[in-house]
């Protein structure tokens, strides 16, 4: 006979499930950035596994370790490459990683209602939910966190074989999944050392510990071994911040950046608080798991802080251990106070529940809405926060990533990306060639862009260094697409190499174009890579007015002429390639997107 608990528990899977299953058939934005890199990297070990390339399945990925990859690829060997389908597998984990917590937190704490409270405040969380809806690591990495911390509990502090074995295999597919998937386990499993030597039952773990060591790293090594090189390369690259991210690791402003996270974009204020009221509580409190929850929440959130590239989803598998504490806060509530208790618990889960919903339905009248205040320390806190940065919404905008990939096709090479948005960027049309390739064969075009490892590589810097380094990797090139209206995002290390691609492609915003004639009112033109132009008309440059009188303008540069202007050369070269517009689309965005061709003057 299933508890009550248990019940509920399988309700809320099946709403999550449903709500899920709903926004992700609506939703039409494609895969962006990371959750499209994934996918590539999936769809590229299905076409290695259905043509026996099986060694080759460990030198699919340089960089992301490829256990979630592969276990996807199966579901495409089946499905065929649906990128929704593909996209269900995030639902698929958070399901396993619900009834890991329900089963971690119950042989943590003994207790069927402080498990379900947590996994029902786990569930609701905004980036939870968000990131379930997405082929992502993080929430398989949670999931695998709390499977492995349940084999952990099960082997009670390392002395039972059978147990012990599976922890470390699983261990070792979690360090498969994410390598900073230890960092997440660590805490755990010095505690249970600890309680080995303690409890002078070394000697009798030793052995499980040692085989089943060797297991899990028998699981994990391969791929470690066969990508060590170009995995140490991109750590070195990606470990650098982007260019919001704190760079002074000893700052206030780092001290505080991911407790701002947890408040406003990992959980919410309102989870937040009761975070807060239950540490306190905790703190009061003789419990049996209070000193292994706070230690994990607290050296996991540091560890991160110190690491300059910072991310909210990276604290993701900490989430669980705060949702733990609140829930035996919660049950301290009702216990102690009753029906106060009660009453306060079900308004509060009521209060979480309704913030999901609104967060996933998005109701037209409360779009955009955003409450904040200001709290000493922490600044901003957005009490309400109804914007994708929080949770995104179903995007059911139709976009033209596969017309670009059937124009970019017609010729192989290169097919060079200048421009980043989350709906079209150099990872997310690797993904549409993929499946190009997937389904109609294999074509000689690859998508490439100057992204940081190709900068810091050839130039150890995060931009082109000169015109001759900008042209001959656009010779390269079959083709490049641009935008004359933005690169896109800006706050990412190679936004200059993509400016300066940008303006050495788009002839017709050239500001060449202005010398013998005056621009127009709010003409926006581009400066090339070693061009210098002078003006002594009033204009701003990368957004900065300058000073009134004759200036000099040199260098990549976007020139804006508020009132008109006009230029006269002062060093202008001759471009060694030419570029033919291929197409143009009209994104929703209302910008334009360019596809060019590419052509050295040679052959003119």
């Amino acid at each position: 006979m299933l508890s009550l608990e248990v019940k509920l528990l399988i309700a809320l899977i099946a709403v999550h499930v449903a709500i899920n299953t709903i926004w992700i058939y609506i939703n039409n934005q494609p895969p962006s950035w990371d959750a499209a890199a994934h996918t590539t990297i999936a769809l590229d070990i299905a076409d290695k596994l259905r043509t026996f390339q099986f060694l080759d399945v460990l030198r699919s990925s340089n960089y992301y370790p490829i256990f979630v990859h592969t276990t996807t690829a199966l579901l495409i060997l089946v499905a065929g490459p649906s990128f929704k389908v593909i996209q269900f597998t995030g639902t698929i984990f958070f399901v396993c990683a619900l009834i890991f917590l329900y089963r971690y937190t119950l042989l943590l704490t003994s207790s069927r209602r402080v498990a379900l409270f947590a996994t029902i405040l786990f569930s609701v969380c905004p980036i939870v939910f968000s990131e379930s809806r997405r082929m992502m690591l993080d929430i398989p990495l949670t999931a695998l966190v709390l499977l492995s911390l349940v084999l952990l509990q099960k082997s009670v502090h390392l002395t039972q074989k059978y147990w012990t074995f599976l922890f470390f295999a699983s261990l070792g597919i979690l360090i498969l999944t994410k390598w900073t998937g230890i960092v997440f386990v660590a805490v755990p499993f010095v505690f249970a050392l600890q309680q080995t030597i303690r409890r002078k039952k070394f000697v009798k773990a030793l052995k499980p510990t040692v085989f089943g060591g060797i297991v899990g790293l028998l699981i994990a090594a391969p791929w470690y071994i066969v990508n060590f090189q170009s995995l140490r390369f991109l750590i070195t690259v990606n470990s650098v911040g982007e260019t919001g991210d704190p760079t002074n690791l000893f700052s206030v402003q780092n001290g505080i950046y991911y407790v701002q996270k947890i408040a406003n974009y990992i959980t919410t204020p309102l989870i937040a608080l009761f975070i807060l009221l239950a540490v306190v509580s905790l703190i009061t409190v003789k419990s049996k798991p209070r000193l292994l929850l706070l230690t994990q929440v607290v050296v996991g959130v540091l560890a991160f802080s110190f690491i300059q590239n910072k991310d909210a989803r990276y604290l993701i598998p900490l989430v669980p251990f705060m949702m733990i504490i609140v829930a035996l806060f919660l049950e301290r509530l009702v216990t102690t106070f009753k029906n106060v208790g009660v009453g306060i618990t079900g308004v509060f889960v009521f209060l979480c529940m309704s913030y999901f919903l609104v967060l996933t339905i998005r109701p037209p009248i409360l779009e955009g809405v955003r409450l904040s205040v200001d709290v000493p320390v922490i600044q901003a806190v957005n009490i309400i926060d109804i914007h994708d940065s929080v949770s995104k919404k179903a995007n059911r905008e139709v976009w033209p990533n596969s017309s670009i990939i059937a124009e970019v096709t017609r010729n192989p090479g290169n097919i060079v990306v200048a421009y980043e948005t989350e709906a079209i960027n150099p990872s997310t049309l690797s993904l549409y060639l993929k499946v190009f390739h997937y389904v109609n064969g294999p074509t000689k075009s690859t998508v490439v862009t100057p992204d940081p490892a190709f900068l810091v590589q050839e130039f150890h810097a995060n931009a082109f260094p000169n015109r001759e380094a900008i042209e001959t990797y656009l010779r390269t090139a079959s083709y490049v697409i641009t935008s004359p209206d933005t690169t896109g995002v800006q706050d990412i290390k190679n936004v200059k190499a993509l400016t300066q691609v940008r303006n050495y492609v788009e002839e017709t915003h050239n500001c060449s174009n202005f010398v013998k004639e005056v621009a127009l009112e709010n003409t926006v033109c581009f400066v090339r890579e070693g061009d210098s132009y002078k003006t002594g008309s009033d204009v701003l440059v990368d957004g900065k007015l300058l000073p009134v009188g004759e200036k000099t303008i040199t260098g990549t540069a976007t020139v804006r002429c508020p009132w008109g202007c006009s230029f006269g050369e002062v060093h202008v070269e001759k471009p060694k390639l030419h570029f033919f517009l291929k197409k143009e689309y009209s994104l929703s965005t209302g910008s334009l997107l360019n596809i060019y061709q590419v052509s050295s003057n040679s052959t003119q």
